[in-house]
């Protein structure tokens, strides 16, 4: 007789940070580093997702704010990058720019995605989703 196996839930975490003593993105990214490690919730293997906070309901069911198969994520040293104004290169400017106003940050577990060749792109390893990987939502305020 077989039976099937089924993960254990996981509880998201959904934490704010507040921005608006920030001056630039390095401030920043320095300041969601800090509140990371304070919520004992670092670890060097993040990626950081950057969306428009009116999407959060999809994000906490599917992991993820979009049907693709892909995801677009920067590493802790590109959360500073915004070379040309390039929204995509740095999460945190993502999430600030969204279009309703209110940005937030999803937070993956880097082991359970493999970069594509186009930059900042993520797929899923075999026997992941979206929802597996994803560790925690940050609300920018």
């Amino acid at each position: 007789m077989s039976e099937s196996i089924e993960k254990p839930k996981k509880k998201l975490i959904v934490k704010e940070i507040d921005l608006s003593k920030t001056w630039d993105l390095e401030s920043q990214r320095d300041l969601i580093i800090q509140k990371l490690k304070k919520w004992r919730l670092y670890s060097e293997n993040l990626l950081f997702k950057g969306f428009d906070a009116s999407r959060i309901d999809l994000m906490k069911q599917h992991g993820t704010d979009s049907s693709e198969e892909t995801i677009f994520c920067s590493t802790e040293e590109e959360l500073t990058e915004d070379v040309g104004g390039m929204r995509m290169r740095s999460a945190i400017n993502y999430a600030i720019r969204s279009e309703s106003g209110s940005g937030a940050m999803a937070i993956y577990d880097k082991s359970k995605l493999i970069p594509e060749p186009i930059e900042f792109e993520y797929r899923l390893k075999d026997g992941f989703t979206f929802k597996d990987a994803l560790l925690m939502i940050i609300i920018l305020k």
